[in-house]
């Protein structure tokens, strides 16, 4: 990326002597003319230096049949969830990623994941999530794919314990969940070894309100 050396440095004084010498000649340049040249001025040195900057998306929702036959409502909305490409991790998305300018997708589990199933089955079902991330479009397309954990929040202590491992092993960049887990809010007391967890890894849990 090419250097820049103080932009709005630059464009301060430039504003300065524009206007100043305006008014010493009485130009009679109305202010919303002056506000628009200078704004675009500065909006084209921002795009110029951001150029190379990647665009990210996050929270970039994805499923699979075994997240659908836990979440879905009923077959219609299975069918929409494959029209709308949520079971794509492969050339599909990619393809709408590049035509988006889209460089990396952030992925997160279908609402509302595993963090309502509880005891065991919830425990190995969100493990098996994560590995299938890591293992196969994060391995598959290097650099195009990033993850949120999905947590069994109803064992909260293996819930954290899979936040660390996700973090520290596979690469995660934290964890995201879904509205209430049964009755309980994330600020609920039972939650606090996973918010003290990602506190201590220094990783956000993102919360949807759905």
């Amino acid at each position: 990326m090419k250097l820049i050396v103080n932009p709005r440095k630059s464009l301060a004084m430039g504003r300065r002597s524009f206007l100043s010498g305006a008014a010493a000649l009485g130009a009679g340049l109305s202010a919303p003319a002056i506000i628009s040249r200078s704004a675009a001025t500065e909006a084209s040195v921002i795009a110029l230096r951001d150029r190379d900057l990647p665009f990210i998306g996050t929270e970039e929702t994805y499923t699979t049949d075994e997240l659908m036959a836990l979440n879905a409502i009923n077959d219609d909305h299975v069918e929409y969830l494959k029209e709308t490409g949520l079971t794509d991790l492969g050339p599909g998305r990619i393809g709408a990623m590049d035509e988006a300018g889209l460089n990396v997708q952030i992925l997160s589990a279908h609402t509302p994941g595993v963090q309502n199933v509880s005891g065991q089955e919830g425990i190995d079902f969100a493990y098996r999530l994560n590995k299938q991330l890591v293992d196969g479009p994060m391995a598959s397309y290097q650099g195009r794919f990033e993850a949120f954990a999905t947590l069994p929040l109803q064992s909260p202590e293996a819930a954290a314990d899979e936040l660390e491992r996700a973090v520290r092993e596979d690469g995660f960049l934290g964890a995201l969940t879904n509205g209430f887990i049964g009755k309980k809010a994330l600020d609920h007391p039972d939650f606090e070894p996973v918010l003290a967890r990602a506190e201590a890894l220094n990783v956000p849990m993102e919360r949807t309100p759905f």
